[in-house]
C-alpha cells in the first residue's frame, strides 16, 4: 500500500507540474478549470459551479475575479432574475481556452504516448472505481 500511496502521489504531482508549465504564464490551473466549466455549460451562477466543481462559492468568487481582470469572462446579471449574477466566458475567454484545451490534450497524448490502447482503457475502468 505504501508504493501505490508513493507513486500515485508521484504520478499525480509529475501531471499537475507538467501540465501547469503547458498552460504557462497565461492562467493557473483553477482559472482553466472554469473556462473548461463555463465552456462546457455556457453562462453559470457562481454557486451551480462551486458545487459541480466540489469547491467554495468564495474559491469560484476569487479566480473568477482574476479573469474577469483579464478579460476572459465577464460577470451578468440574468435575464430571469436580475438578483443572479451569472459568470459568462467571453470570446477572448473562449479562444484561449481552446488554444489551451489543444495544447494541454497534445501533452497529455505525449505522456501517455507509451501505454496501448488496452492499458489507457483498463487505466480508465480503475480510475472509475474510485470516484468520490
Amino acid at each position: 500500500m505504501v508504493e501505490l500511496e508513493r507513486t500515485f502521489q508521484y504520478t499525480i504531482r509529475a501531471l499537475r507540474k507538467g501540465i501547469n508549465e503547458t498552460l504557462g504564464d497565461e492562467v493557473n490551473r483553477s482559472e482553466f478549470i472554469l473556462l473548461k466549466y463555463l465552456h462546457e455549460n455556457g453562462s453559470s451562477k457562481v454557486s451551480s459551479i462551486s458545487n459541480e466543481l466540489k469547491v467554495t462559492s468564495s474559491h469560484i468568487t476569487s479566480v473568477a475575479d482574476s479573469l474577469v481582470e483579464k478579460d476572459y469572462v465577464t460577470r451578468e446579471r440574468s435575464l430571469e432574475d436580475r438578483r443572479v449574477v451569472e459568470i459568462t466566458l467571453t470570446p477572448t475567454g473562449a479562444t484561449l481556452f481552446e488554444k489551451l484545451h489543444n495544447k494541454k490534450t497534445d501533452y497529455l497524448f505525449s505522456t501517455f504516448d507509451g501505454l496501448s490502447n488496452e492499458e489507457i482503457l483498463t487505466l480508465i475502468s480503475l480510475f472509475q472505481k474510485f470516484k468520490m
